[in-house]
Protein backbone atom coordinates (compact mmCIF):
# COMPACT_ATOMS: atom_id res chain seq x y z
CA UNK A 1 0.00 0.00 0.00
CA UNK A 2 3.25 2.30 0.64
CA UNK A 3 5.54 0.63 -1.51
CA UNK A 4 5.36 3.45 -4.26
CA UNK A 5 6.10 6.55 -1.47
CA UNK A 6 9.01 8.79 -1.92
CA UNK A 7 11.18 9.03 0.74
CA UNK A 8 10.01 12.89 1.27
CA UNK A 9 6.24 11.61 1.74
CA UNK A 10 7.38 9.05 4.26
CA UNK A 11 8.95 11.06 6.39
CA UNK A 12 6.38 13.60 5.90
CA UNK A 13 3.43 11.31 7.43
CA UNK A 14 6.24 10.14 10.02
CA UNK A 15 5.87 13.76 11.36
CA UNK A 16 1.81 13.09 11.27
CA UNK A 17 2.06 9.74 12.99
CA UNK A 18 4.16 11.00 15.65
CA UNK A 19 1.79 14.60 16.19
CA UNK A 20 -1.68 12.00 16.00
CA UNK A 21 -0.08 10.15 19.17
CA UNK A 22 1.06 13.17 20.65
CA UNK A 23 -1.97 14.74 20.40
CA UNK A 24 -4.05 11.97 21.48
CA UNK A 25 -2.07 11.72 24.59
CA UNK A 26 -2.73 15.07 25.68
CA UNK A 27 -6.16 15.56 25.03
CA UNK A 28 -6.56 12.77 28.02
CA UNK A 29 -4.79 13.66 30.22
CA UNK A 30 -7.57 14.85 32.50
CA UNK A 31 -9.45 11.57 32.00
CA UNK A 32 -5.93 10.21 33.50
CA UNK A 33 -6.20 12.60 35.99
CA UNK A 34 -9.84 11.81 37.48
CA UNK A 35 -9.07 8.23 37.04
CA UNK A 36 -6.17 8.34 39.40
CA UNK A 37 -7.88 10.96 42.09
CA UNK A 38 -4.95 13.38 41.43
CA UNK A 39 -4.95 17.15 42.76
CA UNK A 40 -3.26 19.60 40.36
CA UNK A 41 -0.04 19.57 42.26
CA UNK A 42 0.50 16.01 41.81
CA UNK A 43 -0.28 16.10 38.13
CA UNK A 44 2.24 18.55 37.96
CA UNK A 45 4.82 16.07 39.21
CA UNK A 46 3.60 13.79 37.25
CA UNK A 47 3.81 15.38 34.03
CA UNK A 48 7.72 16.42 34.73
CA UNK A 49 8.56 13.17 33.85
CA UNK A 50 8.24 13.70 30.04
CA UNK A 51 10.32 16.54 30.16
CA UNK A 52 13.32 14.82 32.57
CA UNK A 53 13.16 12.38 29.91
CA UNK A 54 13.97 14.79 27.25
CA UNK A 55 16.70 16.32 28.93
CA UNK A 56 18.25 13.32 29.71
CA UNK A 57 18.50 12.10 26.33
CA UNK A 58 18.98 14.85 24.62
CA UNK A 59 22.71 14.54 25.84
CA UNK A 60 23.20 11.13 23.98
CA UNK A 61 20.51 11.27 21.36
CA UNK A 62 23.25 12.85 18.33
CA UNK A 63 25.40 9.72 19.19
CA UNK A 64 23.07 7.31 19.64
CA UNK A 65 21.23 8.12 16.13
CA UNK A 66 25.12 8.39 14.27
CA UNK A 67 25.61 4.83 15.74
CA UNK A 68 22.11 3.20 15.04
CA UNK A 69 20.63 5.05 12.54
CA UNK A 70 18.09 7.64 11.47
CA UNK A 71 15.68 4.58 10.48
CA UNK A 72 16.05 2.22 13.41
CA UNK A 73 15.22 5.05 15.94
CA UNK A 74 11.87 5.71 14.16
CA UNK A 75 11.29 2.09 13.72
CA UNK A 76 11.65 1.74 17.63
CA UNK A 77 10.75 4.79 18.40
CA UNK A 78 7.25 5.57 16.86
CA UNK A 79 5.82 2.29 18.23
CA UNK A 80 7.44 3.12 21.42
CA UNK A 81 5.31 5.80 21.93
CA UNK A 82 1.93 4.54 20.67
CA UNK A 83 2.79 2.05 23.75
CA UNK A 84 3.46 4.46 26.16
CA UNK A 85 0.43 6.70 25.19
CA UNK A 86 -1.69 3.44 26.42
CA UNK A 87 0.05 2.59 29.46
CA UNK A 88 -0.35 6.09 30.91
CA UNK A 89 -4.07 5.76 30.54
CA UNK A 90 -4.60 2.65 32.24
CA UNK A 91 -1.43 3.36 35.13
CA UNK A 92 -2.19 2.30 38.11
CA UNK A 93 -0.73 5.24 39.96
CA UNK A 94 1.44 8.75 40.13
CA UNK A 95 4.53 6.81 40.31
CA UNK A 96 4.80 4.93 37.58
CA UNK A 97 2.68 7.42 35.43
CA UNK A 98 5.85 9.60 35.91
CA UNK A 99 7.56 6.66 34.50
CA UNK A 100 5.81 6.30 32.04
CA UNK A 101 5.98 10.13 30.95
CA UNK A 102 10.00 10.02 31.27
CA UNK A 103 10.15 7.13 29.01
CA UNK A 104 7.69 8.84 26.90
CA UNK A 105 9.80 11.83 27.13
CA UNK A 106 12.85 9.63 25.68
CA UNK A 107 11.27 8.27 22.49
CA UNK A 108 9.75 11.29 21.89
CA UNK A 109 13.21 13.15 21.91
CA UNK A 110 15.32 10.30 20.04
CA UNK A 111 12.12 10.00 17.48
CA UNK A 112 11.68 13.91 16.68
CA UNK A 113 15.74 13.99 16.34
CA UNK A 114 15.76 10.89 13.44
CA UNK A 115 13.03 12.29 12.02
CA UNK A 116 14.66 16.17 11.66
CA UNK A 117 18.23 14.80 10.79
CA UNK A 118 16.65 12.54 8.07
CA UNK A 119 14.72 15.54 6.29
CA UNK A 120 17.78 17.34 6.80
CA UNK A 121 19.68 14.69 5.11
CA UNK A 122 17.28 14.30 2.03
CA UNK A 123 17.52 18.27 1.73
CA UNK A 124 20.74 17.49 1.18
CA UNK A 125 20.87 14.73 -1.12
CA UNK A 126 18.11 16.10 -3.21
CA UNK A 127 18.09 20.14 -2.94
CA UNK A 128 14.77 20.25 -2.35
CA UNK A 129 13.36 22.03 0.49
CA UNK A 130 10.15 20.53 2.65
CA UNK A 131 11.19 20.75 6.32
CA UNK A 132 8.98 23.61 6.49
CA UNK A 133 5.71 21.51 4.96
CA UNK A 134 6.77 18.53 7.14
CA UNK A 135 6.54 20.68 10.54
CA UNK A 136 3.26 21.80 8.94
CA UNK A 137 1.69 18.50 8.48
CA UNK A 138 2.86 17.81 12.11
CA UNK A 139 0.81 20.74 13.18
CA UNK A 140 -2.15 19.61 10.91
CA UNK A 141 -1.69 15.95 12.63
CA UNK A 142 -1.70 17.77 16.06
CA UNK A 143 -4.97 19.36 15.14
CA UNK A 144 -6.72 16.24 13.97
CA UNK A 145 -6.13 14.08 16.45
CA UNK A 146 -7.26 16.90 19.16
CA UNK A 147 -10.50 17.36 17.49
CA UNK A 148 -10.64 13.30 17.35
CA UNK A 149 -9.83 13.09 21.08
CA UNK A 150 -11.91 16.15 22.25
CA UNK A 151 -15.37 14.36 20.08
CA UNK A 152 -14.54 11.26 22.24
CA UNK A 153 -14.08 12.40 25.52
CA UNK A 154 -17.14 14.13 24.55
CA UNK A 155 -19.34 10.84 23.78
CA UNK A 156 -17.85 9.22 26.91
CA UNK A 157 -14.96 7.09 25.76
CA UNK A 158 -12.75 5.94 28.32
CA UNK A 159 -9.24 7.32 27.85
CA UNK A 160 -7.91 3.50 28.29
CA UNK A 161 -10.26 2.46 25.28
CA UNK A 162 -9.10 4.89 23.21
CA UNK A 163 -5.09 5.01 23.42
CA UNK A 164 -5.19 1.36 23.67
CA UNK A 165 -6.68 0.81 20.44
CA UNK A 166 -5.15 3.66 18.88
CA UNK A 167 -1.59 1.94 19.57
CA UNK A 168 -1.30 -1.31 17.44
CA UNK A 169 -2.83 1.11 14.30
CA UNK A 170 -0.30 4.08 14.79
CA UNK A 171 2.73 0.66 15.18
CA UNK A 172 1.37 -0.96 12.30
CA UNK A 173 1.32 2.19 10.07
CA UNK A 174 4.92 3.18 11.44
CA UNK A 175 6.44 -0.38 10.61
CA UNK A 176 4.72 0.53 6.78
CA UNK A 177 6.37 3.76 6.59
CA UNK A 178 9.92 3.07 7.94
CA UNK A 179 10.40 -0.26 7.22
CA UNK A 180 10.81 0.19 3.51
CA UNK A 181 12.47 3.27 4.04
CA UNK A 182 16.16 4.33 2.59
CA UNK A 183 17.57 6.45 5.05
CA UNK A 184 19.61 9.28 2.79
CA UNK A 185 23.08 9.51 3.54
CA UNK A 186 24.60 11.98 6.42
CA UNK A 187 26.04 15.04 5.93
CA UNK A 188 29.71 15.77 5.09
CA UNK A 189 31.20 18.02 7.64
CA UNK A 190 34.80 19.20 8.14
CA UNK A 191 36.40 19.86 11.39
CA UNK A 192 38.07 17.55 13.80
CA UNK A 193 35.92 14.39 14.94
CA UNK A 194 34.24 14.17 17.88
CA UNK A 195 34.66 11.75 20.41
CA UNK A 196 32.70 12.53 22.85
CA UNK A 197 29.42 10.14 23.46
CA UNK A 198 27.76 12.75 25.32
CA UNK A 199 26.82 16.27 24.05
CA UNK A 200 28.12 19.11 26.09
CA UNK A 201 25.90 22.70 24.52
CA UNK A 202 28.14 25.16 23.21
CA UNK A 203 28.00 28.96 24.19
CA UNK A 204 25.71 29.55 20.74
CA UNK A 205 23.27 26.48 22.47
CA UNK A 206 22.45 28.40 25.64
CA UNK A 207 21.94 31.70 23.11
CA UNK A 208 19.42 30.24 21.28
CA UNK A 209 17.69 28.31 24.48
CA UNK A 210 17.62 31.45 26.37
CA UNK A 211 16.01 33.39 23.13
CA UNK A 212 13.48 30.54 22.71
CA UNK A 213 12.67 29.49 26.42
CA UNK A 214 9.88 31.96 27.10
CA UNK A 215 7.94 31.21 23.96
CA UNK A 216 8.66 27.26 24.31
CA UNK A 217 7.22 27.90 28.37
CA UNK A 218 4.74 29.65 27.48
CA UNK A 219 3.08 27.02 24.42
CA UNK A 220 4.05 23.77 26.59
CA UNK A 221 2.08 25.62 29.90
CA UNK A 222 -0.73 26.40 28.10
CA UNK A 223 -1.16 23.72 26.09
CA UNK A 224 -0.95 21.29 29.03
CA UNK A 225 -2.81 23.26 31.71
CA UNK A 226 -5.28 24.32 29.34
CA UNK A 227 -6.45 20.97 28.85
CA UNK A 228 -6.57 19.95 32.59
CA UNK A 229 -8.36 23.48 33.62
CA UNK A 230 -10.73 23.45 30.82
CA UNK A 231 -11.88 19.66 31.66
Amino acid sequence: MTSHLTPQTRIALVFFLQAVTAGALFTRIPDIQLALGLNEAVLGLTLLGQPIGNLVTFFVASAVIERVGTRRVMLAGLPALAICAGLAAVAPGPGLLFLIFAVYGSAFALTNLAMNVEVDRCEAATARRFMNRCHGIASAGLLATSLVGAGLRGVGVPAGMHLLILAPFVICLALALVLPLQPAPPRRYSGAPRRRFIALPTTMTFLLVGFVLSGFLMEGGTRTWSIIYNA
